[in-house]
Parts: C-alpha cells; structure tokens; sequence
C-alpha cells in the first residue's frame, strides 16, 4: 500500500457519505478542503480521492509556501483530478465522472458556473483543460464540518499550513549562508 492509499474498508465509508449526500453516479469522487488566509501566508489542502473503478481511495494533502484561503479550496481537486489521470495512464477513453464536494460556497459556485473563474484563474484553467479533456465535474456544497470526510480533510489542511509556518522560518536560517569573514 503506497502511503497516500488508504485502507480497502475505507471505500464502504465514501460508498455510504455518496449515498448520504444522493450524489449522482460517478467514477471518482473527491472530498477535499483547504486552509489559509492571506496570499503572502502558507496555505494548507487535503483531498481524499474515491475511485469507484478500481475502488480505491487516495489521501491527497499538501502546503504552498504563499497561498490564499481560495487557493487552498481549491488546490485538492486539481491535484486530485491531476493524480487520477496519471493513474490511469494519461488516457481517458470515455467520460469520467466526477462528483466534488466542498464545504466552500464559493469554489462550488465557480465550479457550477454561477459564479466566474476570474480568482486564482490559472487553478480554473486547470479544470477547464480536465473539463475539456473527458472528466465531467458535478460540484456539490456542504456545511463546513458537516460529515466526517469534511471534519478530517480540516483537520489536514490546518495540519499542513501550520506545519509549513512552523518549519519554514527555521529552515531558511538553516540553509542561508553565513557571511564570508
């Protein structure tokens, strides 16, 4: 078992929240969530990846040195929808369709169209070229904190971002040079 792939009994409890939630049918379904506050501040993201096909789950989690509390919502997927498509050989032969649930208003807005792409547009460029490129995204809302899922996907992101602020000032005095005497 690679590190991010978690345990087979892990799939009944996504199998059960899609049910919960009366999700469409799908080949893969991310629940993620995201931490951070202002751009010039690190950023945290999680995202456990449920694919239906081979009925395997993927934790996703990670940090960005600078990073804002959107980014950050939206990171997972694009990460997420990244690491399926490398799974499965780059080649996506018919439409994979993918549920997203997130507990921000706003990336699901953006993500359904109701709102526009206009922040962190280099991100939606990403999902534009997944879009384009046979994965059909449904996007659906929850309650912050509304589900197990959502609880421990918090949990990570926060755990990333406050690694990274934690870890980055000493790493830099660390790996900066001393002055030649």
């Amino acid at each position: 078992m690679d590190l991010q792939q978690l345990p087979p009994e892990i799939v009944t409890h996504l199998d059960d929240l899609a049910h919960r939630l009366v999700l469409p049918d799908f080949d893969l379904l991310l629940v993620g969530d995201g931490s951070g506050t202002v751009y010039h501040r690190p950023a945290g993201w999680a995202c456990v990846a449920y694919d239906r096909l081979k009925r395997l789950a993927v934790l996703h989690t990670g940090a960005v040195s600078g990073g804002t509390n959107n980014l950050a919502e939206l990171f997972p997927y694009v990460q997420a929808l990244w690491h399926h498509q490398q799974n499965h050989d780059q080649a996506v032969s018919a439409p994979v369709r993918v549920q997203i649930v997130s507990d921000s208003e706003l990336t699901v807005r953006c993500g359904n169209g109701r709102y526009e792409r206009r922040a962190n547009g280099s991100l939606w460029a990403a999902v534009d070229w997944f879009e384009q490129n046979g994965y059909r995204l449904g996007w659906r809302h929850v309650r912050r904190n509304s589900n197990v899922w959502h609880v421990l996907m918090d949990r990570l992101a926060g755990r990333s971002r406050r690694l990274l602020e934690e870890a980055l000032p000493a790493m830099i005095l660390e790996l900066t040079p001393s002055p030649a005497v």
